[in-house]
């Protein structure tokens, strides 16, 4: 019987074979980089220090200096008669890359359960007729219902990720900005009185 020791997960050697930067393409696309994280949970409750340290893009100091710039860009690039937006600073704030990603699983999953769509209606009607050729037709027309159904698969655990993600990184972009805003509200008043 093997015995497992407990490995911390902030530990040099896990956060090597954790850090989500340092994986390989297959590790990404099937998430195989939580399985370290899986398996000591198995053996022990996970506690904060067990976690790794976020990647610097995502640490909130920098994500919410980030917003804080876009913010300012908004500020000083409106006319006086006209009132800046948040959205804006925020559509300004966001990785034009990460967002691509995201409509991009978004769209694979939509055109996948379109063409599934497609696929068992050629299907039924090559079953419904009686031809020759049917067994080809159908085996085409299942392997590619299976195909479609793993790309809808990685695509919404995929779209589901990083868009959890961007809302988390927006949302503490959005939260330090208003804490440091309240903040010097509170100075100056407290300066005034």
């Amino acid at each position: 019987m093997t015995t497992f020791l407990y490995k911390k997960l902030g530990s040099e050697e896990s956060k090597a074979s954790s850090s989500l930067d340092k994986q390989s393409l297959f590790s990404i696309i099937f998430f195989r980089w939580v399985n370290g994280v899986i398996e000591n949970c198995k053996r022990s409750p996970l506690t904060i220090d067990d976690l790794c340290p976020l990647s610097t893009v995502d640490e909130p100091e920098v994500v919410t200096k980030k917003l804080e710039e876009a913010w300012n860009q908004e500020l000083c690039g409106q006319p006086k008669c006209v009132k800046p937006r948040l959205w804006k600073a925020i559509a300004r704030f966001l990785s034009k890359r990460e967002c691509f990603i995201v409509m991009l699983l978004a769209f694979m999953r939509s055109t996948c359960l379109l063409l599934i769509c497609v696929l068992l209606y050629f299907l039924l009607r090559e079953i419904t007729e009686e031809a020759e050729e049917v067994q080809n037709v159908a085996i085409f027309c299942v392997s590619s219902i299976c195909v479609c159904a793993g790309v809808i698969s990685l695509s919404v655990s995929h779209f589901q990720f990083r868009g959890s993600r961007l809302g988390m990184k927006v949302r503490t972009a959005i939260t330090g900005l208003l804490y440091k805003k309240v903040r010097s509200s509170s100075i100056k008043a407290n300066m005034s009185a």
